[in-house]
């Protein structure tokens, strides 16, 4: 059934890239992730690479998520082009190398730092606003 379901998921992103205007360069999709609870697929696409996320019913509203961080509070997020609701997935840009990688490659304590200012003052400018997303189904 996983593979039966997998399979729905990359025909709708492949349906997707379509309809937005992306022409795949490569026939094959990169598997980044894949674990019990969700994987991530890399295509690389006339416009960049894209990813096609899917996660289980209790994470599926990891995009709703990302979507409000950008529009409501303007945080540096993945762009999102693309959810399927039904399916628990979504398509983003590539976004760039991540803090991971870059600590893998050469440890910077500053930039660390950062990171976590960063996400501090994020997690500030939405403790009063909690309500927006305790509103789409976010567990308290």
């Amino acid at each position: 059934m996983e593979n039966q379901l997998k399979d729905k998921i990359v025909q709708w992103a492949l349906e997707q890239f379509e309809s937005l205007g992306y022409t795949l360069k490569n026939s094959q999709s990169e598997n980044i992730l894949d674990t019990p609870w969700s994987y991530l697929l890399k295509f690389e696409t006339s416009q960049g690479y894209i990813y096609l996320k899917h996660t289980p019913d209790m994470f599926a509203i990891e995009s709703k998520v990302i979507k409000i961080l950008d529009e409501q509070f303007d945080a540096s997020v993945v762009e999102i082009i693309a959810c399927d609701t039904e399916l628990n997935c979504f398509l983003m840009k590539d976004a760039g190398i991540t803090l991971r990688e870059l600590l893998k490659q050469s440890f910077d304590e500053a930039l660390l730092f950062r990171a976590i200012e960063q996400v501090t003052a994020l997690q500030d400018a939405i403790s009063e606003h909690v309500d927006v997303f305790l509103d789409i189904g976010v567990p308290d």
